[in-house]
């Protein structure tokens, strides 16, 4: 035989647990920190590393591929906000401190 107060609270649980995440502001989803592609031979390259999961590769990260190959020596790397302090002079910086400007 069912319980109904247990069925109410896990139901009650369950309903309230499920928010709306665009009631979070962008300051709320700001990172301090972002990954990005290193692979010249994609388009991803100096986009942020993001995981996916295909029929053909399982669980990946788009930014290791390029035309259906695996590339060797590409990599996600780490970069921090306090990095991307001006002045701006290095390269890298100028290339992709612009992540961390509008909450992206």
């Amino acid at each position: 035989m069912v319980n109904y107060d247990k069925f109410l609270i896990c139901w009650t649980i369950l309903f309230l647990g499920c928010g709306n995440p665009s009631s979070f502001s962008q300051e709320d989803n700001k990172s301090s920190q972002v990954w990005l592609c290193h692979n010249p031979l994609s388009e991803l390259h100096g986009e942020v590393c993001i995981e996916k999961t295909s029929v053909y590769r399982g669980r990946h990260q788009p930014c290791y591929w390029a035309n259906h190959e695996r590339i060797k020596n590409s990599y996600c790397w780490l970069l921090e906000e306090h990095s991307c302090t001006p002045p701006l002079e290095m390269a890298w910086q100028k290339n992709n401190c612009h992540h961390f400007e509008n909450g992206e």
